[in-house]
């Protein structure tokens, strides 16, 4: 696919997934935002903290809004850490 013509129709593309740029990226983002103002963010924290207290927070949502349906970081709430790679790591062959 062309990404001249995705950028013009407001799709981003990240490796092979294509992603709407207002109504995904910067909705997520919104949310993100929000997320990361409330006191529990307020300090220095390393990946697993960070993963684990979004985990809280998305189980939570995912729980209002899906059911039982959970999401890899909303399992990062759980015991087992969840570690994810860098978005600039190139896919595994």
């Amino acid at each position: 696919m062309d990404d001249t013509e995705l950028r013009d129709n407001d799709i981003v593309r990240v490796y092979d997934v294509l992603l709407g740029y207002s109504d995904c990226l910067m909705a997520t983002d919104e949310i993100l935002r929000a997320i990361l103002i409330q006191p529990e963010f307020q300090k220095e924290m390393g990946t697993p903290k960070l993963h684990y207290l979004l985990g809280k927070i998305c189980r939570r949502m995912g729980a209002q809004s899906r059911g039982q349906r959970v999401s890899v970081l909303a399992a990062a709430y759980r015991p087992v850490p969840c570690y994810t790679s860098s978005p600039g790591d190139p896919p595994s062959a």
